[in-house]
Parts: C-alpha cells; sequence; structure tokens
C-alpha cells in the first residue's frame, strides 16, 4: 500500500488487516466501512451480514462499531459526503429502501434518513450529486444533495432487456440524465429541477 498524502514523498505502508470486505471510506480517508459476518472464539457465526466503522490513522484500523444489516441488505452501499446510503429490499411493499447513514461524534452509527424507491434494488450508483437506483426495469434518480432528505427528480422504465451501467452516466442538474446502453444507444431520462 502506499500512502501518497505528500505526493513528492510517496510512503510504502504495510498492509491493514480489516475485519471484511472494504465497502466505502470517508472523512478523508480516517473512516473505513467493511461488510462481512461476525464470527464468535468457536468459529461460529449466524450469517448475517454486519457493517463495521474502523477508524485508520495511515498504520492501523480500529473498531468503532458495528451495525448489524440484518434481512433485506441488498449489499449495495454508496457515499455522499461523509454519510452511507445503503440499499434494502422490502419484500412486503415490493420496494427498495435507501437509508441514509452517518457516523455520530460518539462514534455510533445512526440512521437519519429513509426514501422508497419502486422495485428490487439490482444497483446503485452516484453520479455527481445524483443517487441512481436500478429497480428492475425501472430506473429513480434522486437528488442527493442533502443525502437526509433524497429528493426523487426522475424515473423511467427501461425497454427490453438492457444491463444499465449506472455508473457510467451523465448529468446535467436538473436538466437530463444519460445513460449508456451499450450497442443499443443511450437512454436519456429527463430530470426535474
Amino acid at each position: 500500500m502506499v500512502d501518497f498524502a505528500d505526493p513528492a514523498n510517496p510512503t510504502v505502508r504495510k498492509p491493514v488487516n480489516l475485519p471484511g470486505q472494504l465497502v466505502a471510506v470517508t472523512h478523508g480517508g480516517e473512516v473505513l466501512y467493511t461488510t462481512g459476518y461476525h464470527w464468535d472464539e468457536q468459529g461460529q457465526t449466524d450469517w448475517v451480514q454486519f457493517l463495521d466503522a474502523l477508524a485508520y490513522d495511515g498504520v492501523e484500523a480500529s473498531l468503532v462499531t458495528s451495525q448489524r444489516l440484518g434481512d433485506g441488505w441488498t449489499g449495495q452501499i454508496v457515499t455522499v459526503a461523509d454519510q452511507l446510503i445503503l440499499g434494502r429490499y422490502d419484500a412486503a411493499k415490493q420496494s427498495s429502501r435507501l437509508e441514509t447513514w452517518g457516523l455520530t461524534p460518539q462514534g455510533a452509527l445512526l440512521q437519519f434518513g429513509l426514501a422508497e424507491s419502486p422495485g428490487y434494488l439490482s444497483q446503485l450508483a452516484r453520479v455527481d450529486e445524483l443517487l441512481l437506483v436500478n429497480g428492475g426495469q425501472t430506473v429513480t434518480v434522486w437528488d442527493a444533495t442533502n443525502p437526509a432528505t433524497l429528493k426523487r427528480v426522475g424515473q423511467t422504465a427501461s425497454d427490453g432487456c438492457v444491463y444499465l451501467t449506472l455508473d457510467s452516466g451523465v448529468a446535467r442538474q436538473g436538466a437530463t440524465l444519460w445513460l449508456p446502453l451499450g450497442d443499443y444507444g443511450v437512454l436519456d431520462l429527463p430530470l426535474t429541477p
């Protein structure tokens, strides 16, 4: 691992052990987030995923707090500013929940925002200040300027069987979002200001 804090004099550092898969970094690289199972002293787990927040000082990563993710978590996490947006499927409503979480100054993970998006969440991405949600045949676009109060600014159904790469989208805020469709061209999605 190479630390480029001083680009003229990069520092080689030893790799850091993490308790799961690295999924997000916030607070200028000082907070790392991982997901994974927790194991007890006997090597047993209940097969439920946890979100772990770790303080990172450039040398070591120390556990700050953990949050049990539980049922419905789709494995989708996006960062906006220093907050996390987690995707969770609600089978009863057949829609996806977009939960905004943040780390408090006391070191606790706190959910402080919630929005619902139609369909099963298959992909979550951020393009500039927009949050894009692929819910099967529906793409929903949210203004993520204020992650605690996501505001829907666009939605469209994608025709046919095409795979959208949401993170390759290009947006003109308040006007249009263009999503590449590979050999099939571009999906043009109008946005409300």
